[in-house]
């Protein structure tokens, strides 16, 4: 998954931004169709924030993680964003036709000949 990195009040770290594209790419295999990301972090006072945005065509999915190890905060924010991810493609694919259930529901009952 390609995604755009924000620093906000922090230096620009590669080893970071590494570790989150890797985070993100293990995550990238529930995913449907086309998307993009974007990744926020900053800092206010002690702790760290890490913000994801992963934009695809059915609904776009957000996490936010504080934390005082801006790594945990990674894997925080990761493991709320592929809660959300594996919800929506649990509910994708075990998606019954409504034309199927509909005839299955209000189908006539064979009477019983006496």
């Amino acid at each position: 998954m390609k995604a755009q990195f924000i620093f906000k009040h922090l230096d620009h770290s590669d080893a970071l931004q590494d570790y989150c594209q890797n985070r993100l790419d293990e995550v990238s295999k529930f995913l449907l169709k086309d998307y993009s990301g974007h990744v926020t972090f900053s800092k206010r006072l002690k702790e760290f924030c890490v913000e994801l945005t992963v934009l695809t065509k059915q609904k776009p999915f957000r996490s936010k993680s504080h934390h005082y190890d801006i790594y945990s905060a990674v894997d925080e924010a990761i493991l709320k964003l592929e809660k959300q991810l594996l919800r929506m493609r649990k509910k994708v694919t075990h998606h019954k036709a409504p034309s199927l259930e509909k005839s299955r529901r209000w189908a006539p009952k064979k009477e019983e000949a006496a």
